[in-house]
């Protein structure tokens, strides 16, 4: 009887050691998925101030032509950009667009609405909108 009992402390053992692996596994997983995630929402936020403090000089009455989301990409990577294989994220100069937009109906004032299309990775490109007033 003893030699039973010893076999079934030992499964015992064994399955609980097993359960306590693959909890700290799934915990190690979950936070560097969370971490991978709050660098790229990082990057994404650090790359929209850019752009926004790039394209705040184009104030309304100036216009912006696709090659100036070329140049963001290029001054915001620095070294690390490269035209056929870039770093994620960047802007998308295919998606981005500019509207001149009036302040009121009747109003002489306009403001630039800027839609930055921004690739995070090869699936996933987001929208972001700037707005520059005189």
């Amino acid at each position: 009887m003893r030699r039973g009992s010893l076999i079934i402390e030992t499964l015992i053992s064994l399955i609980l050691i097993l359960l306590v692996v693959s909890i700290f596994t799934a915990i190690v997983l979950v936070v560097t998925k969370n971490v991978a995630f709050t660098e790229k929402s990082t990057e994404v936020f650090l790359l929209t101030n850019f752009a926004y403090d790039f394209l705040s000089k184009y104030r309304s009455g100036h216009e912006i032509d696709q090659s100036v989301y070329s140049e963001i990409n290029r001054e915001f990577w620095k070294d690390r950009w490269n035209d056929q294989n870039p770093p994620f994220p960047y802007v998308d100069p295919n998606g981005s667009n500019v509207e001149d937009v009036p302040l009121a109906s009747d109003s002489d004032i306009e403001y630039k609405k800027i839609t930055l299309k921004i690739k995070i990775d090869e699936n996933n490109v987001i929208d972001r909108i700037v707005i520059i007033g005189d």
